[in-house]
C-alpha cells in the first residue's frame, strides 16, 4: 500500500495534467514547448514543472501581446464580493448597447496593463448605467458572465478516473457510448473489482476509460486481460492516468482473433494428445509450448541458443492464454458496440466460480436479447438489466428546480457464474 505521508505528486515534463479555470477542464500533455490554448488565450506553462498538482497559479500578461500569458504561482485566487443596490425588476431595462461607457478597446487597454480581474470587473460595474437597476439574481448572473470572461486563475491537477470521465463525457459523450461517471462506478461495483483479481476486459469506443479504471484499482498481484479487435487498443485514459512501468506491465493487450486462434490450438493439441493415448506428462508438455511459431534461426549465429526477442503482443498473447487455461478470471467486463453474446460465450468457460459478468450497451436491445440467452443456461445466475436516468437540480436559495432535460446513459446487464450441476 501507498504511505499516506508521502511528498506530494510533482509535476513532470511529458507527463498529463488537467488544467482547471473555473468550472472548465482540459486535458493536456505537458511537452517541451510547454504551451496550451484556453480559448483565445495563449498561456506558457514552463512555470508548472516541478511543481505540486493543486498548485494554483495565476496569469500574467505578456508584454506586446494581447491574449498571450505567463504563470505565476500564488496562495489563493481573489474573490470579487461586494454588496450592490438591486432594483425590483428588469422591465425598464432595454438591451439597446449603450449601457457600457467603456469599449473594448478601453478593456483590453486594461489588461495590457496589467490591472487585475477584480479592478477590472470594478471599472466595468462602475461605467454600466443599468447595473444597478437589475434584480440581485440578474447581477450575480452578470458577475459569473464577467468572472468567467476575465479569471485569471488556473489550478494544476492531477488527472482521476472521475475527471478523465467528465471531461471525455462533456467533450464529445458519443465517443465514449455516453458513458457516465455514475455509470462507471456501477461497472467496477457490479463486477466485484479486488485488488489482486484477474478480470478480462473488452473494451471499444470509450477512449480506454474502463480500462484505465479498473487498473487504479489493482495491486501488484492483479492482471487485467484487454481484449480488441485491432492491433493498437485504444488507451488515451490508461496514458492520461500516468501510470508507471509496473502498472503497465499489469495491463495485457490482446487481439480478440489470436486469442480465439491460440486457444482452439491449445485444445486441438489437447484432444490429438488424448486420441495417441499419450501420457499425462506428454499432455501437460503440450500445453505449455509457445503459441507461436519457432523463430527462424539466424545462418550466421555461431551460438545456437540464442534467439531473437520476442515482441511485446507476443508475450502478452502467451500470458492471456497461460491464463485463461487456469480458468482465473475474477470477473468478465464487456463495454463495446459489438453484439457482446459471442464474446461473452467465448469468455465464460474461463470465467471462476461466484465471480462476476458486467455488460454495458448504449442500447437496451442487444442486452435484451443477451438475457435471452442467458437465462436459457444453468450456470448463469442473478441477471439484472439496469438503465440509468441522471437528473441535474439546480440547488440555490429561492430558484431550486430540476433541469428540463434528463440523460440515459446507457444500459447495464450483470450476472454471477455458478457451478453446473
Amino acid at each position: 500500500m501507498n504511505d499516506l505521508k508521502k511528498t506530494p505528486n510533482l509535476i513532470k515534463l511529458n507527463s498529463y495534467i488537467v488544467i482547471q479555470r473555473q468550472g472548465y477542464f482540459k486535458l493536456h500533455q505537458l511537452s517541451s514547448k510547454a504551451e496550451i490554448m484556453l480559448g483565445k488565450d495563449k498561456i506558457d506553462l514552463s512555470c508548472v514543472i516541478d511543481k505540486p498538482f493543486w498548485t494554483v497559479f495565476k496569469m500574467i500578461p505578456s508584454k506586446g501581446s494581447k491574449r498571450e500569458f505567463a504563470l505565476e504561482v500564488c496562495s489563493q485566487t481573489e474573490d470579487f464580493s461586494k454588496e450592490f443596490s438591486s432594483g425590483a425588476d428588469n422591465r425598464n431595462i432595454t438591451d439597446d448597447g449603450s449601457s457600457q461607457n467603456l469599449t473594448s478597446d478601453d478593456i483590453n487597454e486594461m489588461r495590457e496593463s496589467g490591472l487585475s480581474a477584480q479592478v477590472i470587473l470594478e471599472k466595468i460595474i462602475e461605467n454600466s448605467k443599468t447595473f444597478k437597476e437589475k434584480t440581485e439574481y440578474s447581477q450575480e448572473k452578470y458577475l459569473k458572465k464577467k468572472e468567467k470572461k476575465y479569471f485569471e486563475y488556473i489550478i494544476v491537477r492531477e488527472p482521476t478516473i472521475r475527471l478523465l470521465s467528465e471531461i471525455f463525457y462533456f467533450r464529445d459523450q458519443s465517443k465514449i457510448l455516453g458513458l457516465r461517471h455514475d455509470a462507471l462506478s456501477q461497472i467496477y461495483t457490479l463486477a466485484n473489482i479486488q485488488h489482486n483479481g484477474i478480470y478480462a476486459l473488452f473494451e471499444n469506443g470509450t477512449q480506454g476509460l474502463v480500462g484505465a479504471g479498473v487498473l487504479n484499482y489493482l495491486s501488484d498481484n492483479g492482471l487485467l486481460i484487454n481484449l480488441t479487435i485491432n492491433n493498437q487498443p485504444q488507451k488515451q485514459a490508461i496514458l492520461a492516468m500516468n501510470f508507471g512501468p509496473e502498472k503497465l506491465m499489469q495491463f495485457v493487450s490482446v487481439k480478440l482473433k489470436d486469442l480465439v486462434n491460440s486457444t482452439q490450438n491449445k485444445n486441438n493439441e489437447v484432444e490429438d494428445a488424448s486420441n495417441e493415448k499419450l501420457s499425462s506428462d506428454q499432455i501437460n508438455n503440450s500445453l505449455q509450448t509457445n503459441v507461436e511459431p519457432s523463430p527462424i534461426k539466424r545462418k550466421h549465429s555461431t551460438d545456437e541458443t540464442e534467439c531473437p526477442k520476442k515482441p511485446r503482443w507476443t508475450e502478452d498473447l502467451e500470458k492471456a492464454v497461460a491464463t485463461l487455461k487456469e480458468k482465473q478470471l475474477n470477473g468478465i467486463i464487456i463495454v463495446a458496440k459489438e453484439y457482446p453474446l459471442n464474446i461473452l460465450t467465448l469468455l465464460l468457460p474461463y470465467l471462476k466460480p461466484s465471480s462476476q459478468l458486467v455488460i454495458y450497451c448504449q442500447y437496451r436491445e442487444p442486452l435484451v436479447q443477451l438475457y435471452v440467452e442467458l437465462k436459457k443456461r444453468r450456470d448463469i445466475i442473478g441477471l439484472h438489466l439496469l438503465e440509468n436516468w441522471l437528473r441535474l437540480y439546480q440547488v440555490l436559495p429561492d430558484r431550486t428546480h430540476p433541469d428540463v432535460t434528463m440523460n440515459c446513459t446507457g444500459h447495464i446487464l450483470t450476472g454471477i457464474k455458478v457451478l453446473n450441476s
